[in-house]
């Protein structure tokens, strides 16, 4: 009798995920967090490993990912994934604005980069973020990773800290009804 690897290992599920070429922090930050009988098939984004220095670097780079992003998901089709993440924050803060008013760039300077981010200065932006009147940190940008500082920073602070690309996958998680609880947070995502 031939076994279908999809019942097999995915039996729960099998979840798309997309991500640009140059990011080194999505996939093993989400294998790390798949639970048992969920797959995670992965697709990349062909995005240019350039300077970013202005926002129309940025500009380039966005370019860049969204008229690549169709053909990635388009190679995830034959997975038939039960849903999709899409492993990009680059969007979120071009030009600056309000939404940006409290948050602390770490000013990669590719996006690339952004995976060999020192320990150190991930853990002084998170102490800089922090005061009195913070009640949670949230670190955005899947490239960075977050995932176990932001445990580690959950203890030493005695609040939140949420990393986007696990934030991400729980959310994705529950999405298709997989409801297990992510073992040592102080909130559950």
């Amino acid at each position: 009798m031939e076994i279908n690897e999809r019942e097999r290992l995915g039996n729960r599920c099998v979840m798309g995920v997309v991500a640009p070429a140059t990011n080194t922090v999505v996939q093993p930050e989400m294998e790390a967090l798949r639970p048992e009988g969920v797959i995670n098939a992965h697709a990349r984004i062909a995005n240019p490993e350039q300077r970013v220095l202005a926002d129309g670097d940025t500009l380039t780079v966005r370019g860049a990912m969204v008229s690549g992003l169709m053909g990635a998901v388009d190679t995830l089709a034959p997975a038939r994934p039960d849903h999709v993440i899409l492993g990009v924050m680059v969007e979120n803060f071009v030009g600056g604005g309000a939404a940006g008013a409290r948050l602390i760039g770490l000013k990669a300077p590719s996006p690339g980069s952004i995976g060999h981010m020192p320990v150190a200065r991930m853990r002084d932006a998170v102490r800089e973020l922090n005061g009195p009147d913070v009640d949670v940190i949230i670190q955005v940008g899947t490239g960075l990773p977050f995932a176990e500082l932001a445990r580690a920073a959950e203890v030493e602070l005695g609040k939140p800290v949420l990393a986007s690309n696990p934030v991400s996958y729980w959310r994705a998680l529950r999405q298709v009804g997989i409801t297990d609880m992510m073992p040592g947070r102080l909130v559950q995502i």
